[in-house]
């Protein structure tokens, strides 16, 4: 039943994966 709003959660929570992979990432380079 609630299938729709974990798979919102789901993306929600890579984007934020995906978001903070990336600050880590700008963050190593400016050290």
């Amino acid at each position: 039943m609630h299938n729709t709003r974990l798979r919102k959660i789901a993306r929600g929570i890579d984007a934020l994966h995906d978001h903070g992979d990336i600050g880590l990432a700008h963050a190593q380079r400016n050290g």
